[in-house]
């Protein structure tokens, strides 16, 4: 069994919003070849023009989106249950991370590879609905953002 089943991380997974209503023993397979990476406070895991092809799942901690330069606030904090890398695997370009995303605080994320959750998706169909759903609550953010900036 991978250090990702284990609990707590089994139990932060199921109420993770990508995981939400989905049968963690359907994917069992899946989830025991996803690893999990550690990063310390200040650590980079995705910087723009980066190379990416992996969606990591933030299981404790958090971190901070910077659309902008780093060293400005964060447009957007992901805690426990959120997820960065989903522009990358669902373009299926490995070089359109459009962010850097930084640890905010230590973290420990589960680290999903495109063809892993894919195989994921053609499983569970909750999932790719949550995942959707996941985006489309990212896009009413930006547009919210966008007509603050705007004045509109």
């Amino acid at each position: 069994m991978s250090k990702c089943m284990t609990e707590p991380y089994r139990s932060q997974i199921s109420h993770s919003t990508l995981f939400s209503n989905v049968s963690l023993e359907g994917m069992s397979h899946l989830l025991e070849s996803c690893p999990l990476k550690k990063l310390a406070r200040g650590d980079v895991l995705l910087a723009p023009g980066q190379s990416n092809d992996k969606l990591y799942l933030v299981l404790s901690g958090s971190l901070g989106v910077h659309l902008a330069s780093p060293a400005k606030p964060a447009f957007l904090t992901l805690g426990p249950g959120e997820c960065a890398g989903e522009i990358s695997i669902l373009t299926e370009t490995t070089t359109t991370t459009t962010a850097t995303v930084i640890a905010a605080e230590d973290c420990v994320l589960l680290v999903i590879k495109q063809a892993t959750l894919w195989a994921m998706i053609r499983i569970s169909h909750v999932l790719a609905r949550n995942l959707l759903h996941i985006l489309a609550r990212r896009l009413q953010h930006n547009n919210k953002v966008i007509a603050e900036v705007a004045g509109l």
